[in-house]
Formats: structure tokens, sequence, C-alpha cells
């Protein structure tokens, strides 16, 4: 099972040649994409959301746009195509620029080549007042059609309907996201899926999977979640890729979440790697001022201090990007260790400890990451309470205590008994 093959010592003796291959080729193609990134601007306080639009002039290329706040950075990666970039505070949230909201344009129109050898890092993207912000002629001459084409990719990243049982939750679908994360993004995005509609009445639980995983792997979890009071949302994206881009990634996803419905609070439960991806999305997501509380963070069998198979597979002839985050003492690690979660959090600790004399001999283990890792002191000091369970680092997904104990963490959370 895909599942058991994490972190081995020899992950990288498990690809193919022509694996080795396609990876190398993604990481060429990573290598030649170009940043576009710098901070809004604004004179006067703007309590909006501001809209960031990175808006393609090839019909070739699709458009991309970011929410963020006033005085906050934004960046965009593109391999090639030209591009506006344009922001908007959109103070009635209908998604769309009108000439009563702040806006900018930035170089006053200039068009942003990326087959220019031109670099565009820190730009200053100046909100200005109503009215004032020109607006490229090839932009406002398009229909509301004609713009809604523009961001075909971008429309079923949050919130898409499916179940449990869509068939791109899969083991494949997971090696596919660690082993070719481009052509992950390519052929299924990087997302955040719903079962339900969005109910205000009940509140959402974010499941985050980890290393090679995908959301069917939280189907006991779910069956055992109290649908009246919770909605189960998930995310699945390319768990080779680096981990501060996909926990960025989130933060963003979470907050255009919360301008799209305005939910009050939400817990986030992650299991593995998807513990650290969770860590720094919520401490990302933390900083902003106008956002949803987040009292619960659950963490399952997470390897908090990096694992050695990442560090033997730095031997690799190719080498998967999350290994480098994944590496014992990484800095991203240390930025775990070193950067506190929100004041309301509470993290929820839960390891395993049902190990075997394989993958991970030497030290104690869950059968895939040590015990010392799980239970890495700076994170235990940060932790709200600690607990163990006698199952091994996948079964603690099913295991009947560790299901008790989550349901009971957010029965107790619901209550304000913690």
């Amino acid at each position: 099972m895909v599942r058991k093959l994490m972190f081995c010592p020899l992950l990288f003796m498990l690809l193919s040649g022509c694996g080795m291959l396609r990876l190398k080729g993604e990481l060429k193609v990573v290598e030649n994409y170009r940043h576009i990134s710098g901070k809004v601007v604004c004179d006067q306080f703007v309590e909006s959301t501001v809209v960031v639009v990175l808006w393609a002039l090839d019909d070739s290329d699709l458009s991309n746009y970011w929410l963020i706040r006033c005085g906050e950075e934004f960046e965009f990666h593109r391999d090639s195509g030209r591009y506006y970039l344009m922001a908007f505070a959109d103070a009635n949230e209908d998604g769309r620029y009108q000439r009563s909201e702040y806006g900018g344009v930035w170089g006053d129109g200039k068009v942003l080549d990326m087959a220019g050898g031109d670099r565009f890092a820190n730009l200053e993207l100046k909100l200005l007042a109503p009215g004032e912000a020109e607006i490229p002629k090839e932009v406002i001459l398009l229909s509301d059609e004609q713009r809604e084409e523009k961001f075909a990719y971008r429309k079923g990243q949050i919130g898409e309907m499916t179940s449990l049982d869509n068939p791109l939750f899969s083991d494949e679908s997971g090696a596919m996201g660690l082993w070719t994360p481009l052509k992950f993004i390519d052929q299924i995005g990087v997302k955040i899926y719903f079962l339900e509609e969005y109910d205000p009445a009940k509140t959402p639980v974010l499941f985050v999977h980890g290393s090679s995983g995908h959301p069917a792997l939280w189907k006991h979890i779910v069956e055992n979640l109290d649908r009246e009071k919770y909605q189960p949302w998930f995310v699945f994206y390319p768990s080779g890729a680096r981990l501060d881009w996909i926990a960025g990634i989130y933060a963003q996803f979470l907050d255009e979440l919360y301008h799209r419905h305005g939910f009050k609070k939400l817990h986030v439960v992650a299991h593995s790697m998807g513990g650290l991806v969770a860590g720094e999305m919520v401490r990302e997501y933390g900083r902003l001022e106008n956002r949803a509380d987040i009292p619960v963070f659950i963490s399952l069998a997470t390897p908090w201090a990096g694992h050695s198979g990442a560090k033997a597979g730095m031997h690799a002839p190719v080498i998967v990007p999350a290994w480098y985050d994944m590496v014992p003492g990484s800095a991203f690690q240390r930025k775990l260790e070193e950067t506190p979660l929100p004041p309301e959090t509470q993290h929820w600790l839960l390891f395993a400890y049902k190990g075997s004399t394989g993958l991970v001999a030497r030290k104690n283990n869950d059968g895939v990451v040590s015990m010392e890792s799980q239970l890495s002191l700076p994170i235990q000091r940060q932790a709200f309470r600690l607990a163990g369970f006698n199952t091994d680092h996948v079964g603690i997904l099913s295991d009947a205590a560790s299901l008790d104990m989550l349901n009971e963490i957010q029965r107790n959370a619901e209550a304000g008994n913690q």
C-alpha cells in the first residue's frame, strides 16, 4: 500500500527510470518558472478585501487572482505569457470591479512579458481612489462570459462538491502528487472539496492528508463525525511540492472561503506530513485580523522533527521538493517551532506507538514515523494536550480509541469545556 512506503530510507529506489525522468523534467520546468510578486499599497484605510488579478492577454493562458488585504504581499508563478497586473477593493463582495471601488493597475497598464527577461519581483501595486484607475481596454471591452472564461482553472479550486467515492481519491492519484506534482496540478489541481453545500449552522472541519495521501483516507473518521454539527472539507494537494507553498495556498483559500460564507470558526484535522502543512497554514491564516477562529487543531502521527528517509533521499538522482522540508532540522521545521499558533488555537498532538522492526527499526516508531519525531519537544511545548494510541501510522485513522478522542475533542470545543 502506498501509505506504508512513506519516507522509506531507500524510497528513491522505488522510482522507475521513467519516473525519475518525469520528475527531473518537472523540476526543470519549475526552475524556469518566473515569479511575479509584490505588495498592495493603500494610502487610505481600505477595509474591503482586495482582489489581485493577473490578467492573461494571450488566449492560450488563463488569468488568476488572489484575495488579500491592503499592505499584504502577493505572488504568482508563470513560465510564459503576457499579463496585466491589477487590483481592486471589492466593497460589495461581488468579485467584480466597479468604478465606485478603489482600484489600481501596475505600471499604468504596462504588460508583464514573461519571455522578455525582465524581473517582476517586489512590485508595488497602488490602489487609487474610486474612479481613478485606468483599466486597460482589452479588459473593459470583454463580455461577462469572456471574463469568466479567463478564470476557468480557478473556478473549481474551492468548494467543489464530491463524495469520498470519487475515483480521483486513490493511491494512484496520491502517488502522482508525490512523484509528479506538476502533472497532479495539471490533471487534478490544488483544491478544497465539500461533501455538501455550505451550511452556516454547521462548523467546518478541514481535513489535511499527508504524503501521497488523498481525501478517501478520511472515510472512517468522517463516518464517525456528527454530520448534524459538522461539515467536512478536504484538501487535495500534490504532496511532493514544497510545504510552505502548499500551506500558503490553503491559508489564502480559507480567507476566500471566509469572505464567501462568513463562518465564525473552523476545526483542522491533519495526518502525518499533513500536520506540518496544516500547522503552517494555521499560523499563516492566523496573521489575518478579519478571519474565522481556529479553536481546534488536531494532528495525527505527524513527523514534527522530520524523517530520516528524507535525509537519505537527498542522495537520490532526483530530489522530491518536499523532502527539503522533511529533512530533520530543516528551516521549515524550525519556523514551526519558533512561530506560535493563533492565540485561540488549541493543538491536540495525537501520536501512534505500535511500531515495527522494519522501516525505522532503530528507534521507537509507529511503523513509519519515529516517536522522537512525533514528540518533538518544541512542538510538545506548544501543544495543548498530548495523547498516544496503540496503533500504527495508518491505523490511527480508523482506530476506535483515536476516533472517540477526535469526537470528544470537538464536542468539548463546541461546549466550551476545554
